[in-house]
């Protein structure tokens, strides 16, 4: 089990995750894990996690962890909830990627999502 998915008591139940901010606040959801990646490598002592989410209820959760391997220091976490993929990618990109930029990745993921819709 990863530490942001909750084990089900039975195969037919949907998948429960966690996202969690330093604060302690905890959000579940159901949903599904979109992707997870991890900048980390073995001479870093400090990297950084994402995993994002499509809920049940088509809304984008990015969970982002600051880690460190630095004795004394604690890992970080933070979560966006959001209906427009531009929220969350403003978070992760800044302002260093151009607003076209965006825009792209923006109408992408708002097509997968409504691909996902279709589906049902």
């Amino acid at each position: 089990m990863k530490e942001y998915e909750i084990v089900r008591k039975d195969e037919s139940e949907p998948t429960l995750y966690e996202a969690i901010n330093s604060d302690g606040s905890i959000l579940k959801f159901t949903g599904e894990l979109v992707a997870r990646v991890s900048s980390e490598i073995p001479e870093k002592e400090r990297y950084t996690e994402f995993m994002l989410y499509l809920t049940d209820f088509n809304t984008w959760i990015l969970q982002g962890v600051g880690r460190s391997k630095v004795k004394g220091e604690k890992d970080r976490f933070w979560y966006v909830v959001t209906s427009d993929p531009a929220d969350f990618l403003d978070k992760i990109l800044g302002d260093d990627v151009s607003r076209l930029a965006k825009k792209l990745l923006r109408d992408s993921f708002n097509y997968l999502r409504d691909c996902d819709s279709d589906e049902e």
